[in-house]
């Protein structure tokens, strides 16, 4: 199976789609952000 990062403008229009709280991205192989998304969760 081949998989491809979500593009930003998909990630909103899914967050959009199922009435998520916000849209945060990450990575998790640059640890870009990551900080910030656990503690939105929290």
């Amino acid at each position: 199976m081949k998989q491809e990062p979500v593009r930003p403008e998909q990630g909103r229009a899914i967050a959009e789609q199922i009435g998520a709280f916000a849209y945060l991205e990450c990575s998790a192989k640059t640890k870009d952000v990551s900080v910030l998304v656990f503690t939105r969760l929290a």
